[in-house]
């Protein structure tokens, strides 16, 4: 957590009171509040510091019992203990799935479009580094930059055939990458007409 909240509290000398939502179903939100938590003296050097060291565990939990809603939540990956192990396929699959990419995006059949849930599935960067990150099933995979380009594309729903267009980057370059996070299962591809 980022201390300026804590710091905001504590120059202030105001208590925080914390706020956290998530979805139940029918789209019913949930909307909960901490009990309000007394801030720290006001010339208290790292006061702030610890002050949010204290309130993250409350988060914590919070992103623990809905860990598929994880995109509202702040990056709930660093709160994880362990992550779902990496998704592997054979070359036979690599080969047939990359196949039927490199035909869609050059446009056949028409209308297919590569999808993902933004719910789910998220692209971030790190230390600089691009990550691909599976709320539901606890994955978080290293990524190029067109890898996470392809997955934002990927979330605005796109059709394949545009997305030589819309990324920078060789068409053998975007089937390998589509084809991996197919493969992943970050990303679909739907057919018009097939559900």
């Amino acid at each position: 957590l980022h201390s300026g909240a804590g710091h905001i509290a504590q120059r202030c000398e105001v208590p925080m009171i914390l706020g956290a939502t998530w979805r139940e179903r029918f789209a019913r939100r949930v909307v909960e509040f901490s009990d309000a938590i007394a801030p720290p003296p006001r010339d208290e050097p790292g006061g702030a510091e610890r002050l949010m060291r204290e309130v993250a565990p409350w988060f914590t939990q919070r992103i623990l019992e809905h860990p598929e809603q994880w995109a509202g939540w702040m990056l709930p990956a660093l709160a994880w203990t362990a992550t779902g192990t990496a998704p592997t396929a054979t070359r036979e699959q690599f080969e047939a799935t990359g196949g039927a990419v490199r035909g869609l995006l050059a446009g056949q059949p028409r209308g297919a479009r590569l999808t993902a849930d933004p719910v789910r599935v998220a692209a971030l960067v790190r230390d600089g580094n691009p990550l691909l990150v599976d709320g539901s099933r606890r994955l978080v995979l290293e990524a190029t930059p067109l890898g996470a380009s392809l997955l934002r594309e990927a979330q605005r729903n796109v059709r394949m055939s545009d997305l030589p267009r819309r990324v920078s980057a060789s068409r053998e370059r975007i089937e390998d990458e589509v084809t991996r996070m197919v493969l992943a299962g970050l990303a679909r591809i739907e057919h018009p007409g097939r559900r």
